[in-house]
């Protein structure tokens, strides 16, 4: 659901838009570092987010832990 709605993609789009680097360099128009890869780095906005990929499902669910470059260190968004 996509507030209330149905996304108008499917779940592989989204899933490959979160996981290949030249769909997220489109959505973000800046260099991106991503891997569905299991511990693999995640760098977004010249750096500015970072973090790494904890696990994927493909087409299902893909979790990951990221922080702003501003935030204190060890400090993290969790993942669902």
């Amino acid at each position: 659901m996509w507030h209330g709605r149905t996304a108008p993609c499917s779940a592989q789009d989204v899933f490959e838009a979160m996981t290949q680097q030249a769909r997220v360099q489109i959505w973000t128009q800046a260099e991106a570092t991503v891997s569905a890869a299991e511990g693999a780095e995640l760098r977004l906005y010249g750096g500015n987010v970072s973090g790494k990929t904890l696990s994927t499902v493909p087409n299902k669910s893909i979790r990951q832990e990221w922080r702003l470059q501003s935030w204190p260190a060890g400090a993290c968004a969790p993942s669902a």
